[in-house]
């Protein structure tokens, strides 16, 4: 299963090795997520199901909390489940599951991509922005807003890619 996702690669009598992204990949991948959760979140924001708020209330308001925290991963949870949600509350469980598979193929990227408090600021601000847009019923602009969070780590992914490249620093999840 993980080598069907693309996460390890299973050599014989080699064993298996965790897979590390090329900046094409990266690209590929963060585009296509952009685009699925974009119209994820244009669905949500057309539907405005008051359910559906107090739930990414709930979550921005751990964001909140986490934003600052030293151990970004609780933050990175927080992240994770909100946009699980609007890919569950978007009604279609295809795109739900589509969502969901390119979630699992970057999330260790993800991850890495909110260590640095600043970045979980940013993050935290597009989070607000999404969630208002979603509030007052403006499909295009949680689309876009959705976008901008998508595309925000995939440029932090990219620059820590780069940054290993040149031995600045060693990728670890």
């Amino acid at each position: 299963l993980l080598e069907s996702r693309g996460l390890v690669q299973i050599a014989s009598r080699r064993g298996v090795r965790v897979t590390q992204l090329s900046a094409q990949e990266v690209d590929d991948l963060y585009e296509i997520r952009a685009s699925l959760l974009g119209l994820a979140a244009r669905r949500v924001a057309a539907r405005r199901d008051d359910r559906f708020l107090g739930l990414a209330r709930s979550f921005v308001q751990r964001l909140r909390q986490f934003a600052s925290h030293p151990a970004y991963g609780k933050y990175f949870a927080a992240a994770y489940g909100l946009s699980n949600l609007i890919a569950e509350t978007a009604g279609s469980p295809r795109l739900t599951a589509l969502v969901f598979s390119f979630s699992q193929q970057v999330a260790r990227y993800t991850r890495l991509s909110l260590q640095s408090v600043e970045r979980r600021r940013k993050s935290l601000q597009n989070w607000e922005r999404l969630v208002k847009a979603i509030e007052a019923r403006q499909p295009e602009l949680a689309e876009s807003s959705m976008r901008v969070l998508v595309f925000g780590s995939r440029d932090r992914v990219r620059a820590t890619l780069e940054k290993k490249q040149t031995g600045e620093l060693r990728l670890v999840d």
